[in-house]
């Protein structure tokens, strides 16, 4: 990250990615132009095999005008970018909501309830190994299984792996990042993976008494499962669907994935972790639940008149 010490100079490293480009990240140039730290970066780039290494103080890399990278901007603090939702004038927030509902309709029309542009998207598998290389150890572990079992992701950062659509999965992200779950062993989560699955909400305060890892999304009309591997995911949902079914309470279901984690972990039979014992929907699971805000937007045009009216601002009530 680039910094002022105070001597005039900025420290840190820098790497631009320019579309049809490629550039090789080094040690950043520092230099400054009047005392605004400007950040350039000590790049190779290679539109026709041409390598060019030649960047001093105060001047930048030579290379087409069309793929200059812009400045950098000014260093921020963090107190510096402390915008609050409140900060949004009254524009702003009526533009966010109007295309907001644009495009709810557009995708009404078509049929949609959601989208998945990430299917359309695939990774490089050197790429990706180079990525999970200095992960901890169990993430980079269970990454290598699903690389085998499912091959590349279709997106990658340094941190996260996302599939769309893989195997029984709706979409499966595998993290470097850890959750501490205690249940029904002291572990690390950081496998998440999805399905399709309407859980009523009456029934989600029972969900939350059997596992905190066990996740429901009553808008996009999806249940997921987080553990440290697939087996313990398959495992969750297919008490999850038991519960929703009635065939067990929470104190059974807990016991049952307790003995399945078990014998699974030894090497002895478990179906209740080695694949799913109910057929996993595909679609109409979603609930959009229904509109109310007409009247509350009357109601707060009113409101909003009065405030202009007499200078002062009533905070909303709850």
């Amino acid at each position: 990250m680039a910094r002022d010490d105070g001597s005039g100079e900025v420290g840190g490293n820098a790497t631009f990615v320019m579309l049809g480009w490629k550039a090789a990240p080094y040690k950043a140039a520092p230099y400054t132009e009047g005392r605004t730290p400007i950040v350039v970066p000590r790049v190779c780039w290679r539109p026709d095999k041409v390598d060019v290494d030649r960047v001093g103080r105060g001047t930048a890399p030579p290379m087409p005008a069309a793929v200059r990278p812009m400045r950098a901007r000014k260093v921020e603090t963090m107190a510096e970018r402390n915008r609050e939702p409140k900060d949004l004038d009254t524009r702003e927030r009526m533009a966010t909501l109007a295309a907001a509902k644009a495009d709810a309709t557009s995708h009404s029309v078509r049929g949609e309830h959601e989208t998945e542009e990430g299917v359309r998207h695939t990774t490089d598998l050197a790429q990706v190994e180079a990525l999970i290389d200095g992960w901890p150890e169990a993430p980079k572990m269970v990454a290598r299984q699903m690389l085998e079992q499912y091959g590349a992701p279709n997106e990658a950062t340094p941190t996260k792996l996302f599939w769309y659509r893989n195997g029984p999965w709706k979409r499966t992200v595998l993290t470097s990042d850890i959750v501490l779950h205690n249940f029904p062993t002291p572990h690390s989560d950081f496998l998440t993976q999805y399905i399709d699955y309407r859980v009523p909400v009456g029934m989600f305060d029972m969900v939350g008494q059997f596992d905190g890892s066990c996740l429901v999304d009553r808008t996009a009309g999806e249940a997921a499962a987080r553990c440290d591997s697939e087996a313990m995911n398959i495992l969750t949902l297919n008490l999850l669907h038991d519960l929703v079914s009635g065939k067990t309470t929470v104190e059974a279901a807990r016991k049952t994935y307790a003995e399945n984690a078990a014998g699974f972990t030894l090497g002895r039979s478990a179906p209740y972790a080695e694949r799913f014992q109910f057929d996993i929907p595909q679609s109409g699971t979603e609930d959009t639940d229904e509109g109310m805000i007409g009247g509350a937007m009357a109601r707060q045009t009113v409101g909003k008149v009065k405030d202009l009216l007499t200078g002062t601002e009533k905070p909303v009530g709850g």
